[in-house]
């Protein structure tokens, strides 16, 4: 298999639009959650190390969805990666706040800032 659709690499850090993942805007339990830990699960795996989610196109999220960002960020420690996310829509940081998400992960709203993080 090659790159997953919807990655693209700058500055060593794979960005993953998950327009691809979510089609709809949607990351829920099914097709797009599991889309999502293969597409994570499959850069780890190639050895990347830092991921950035690109968000932009996400407007929902249910607990599967989130439970599967968590998983890979856990997965992504154990391959001594690190997950950051990117353009994370208000309902959403709501939500990622409200769940407490927001503490383990980093969130940006620009590209150029968040590429920059992962060298600071």
């Amino acid at each position: 298999m090659g790159m997953p659709a919807g990655v693209r690499e700058t500055a060593g850090v794979a960005i993953v639009d998950l327009s691809a993942v979510a089609k709809d805007g949607r990351i829920t339990l099914g097709e797009s959650s599991n889309s999502l830990r293969d597409n994570v699960g499959w850069l780890l795996e190639a050895g990347a190390t830092n991921l950035l989610l690109n968000m932009k196109d996400v407007d929902y999220i249910d607990s599967s969805g989130l439970g599967e960002l968590g998983a890979a960020r856990t997965y992504a420690i154990s391959k001594r990666g690190v997950i950051k996310l990117l353009n994370v829509q208000p309902k959403i940081r709501q939500l990622m706040e409200l769940t407490r998400m927001d503490s383990v992960f980093e969130m940006y709203d620009d590209e150029p800032n968040a590429l920059g993080s992962f060298y600071s």
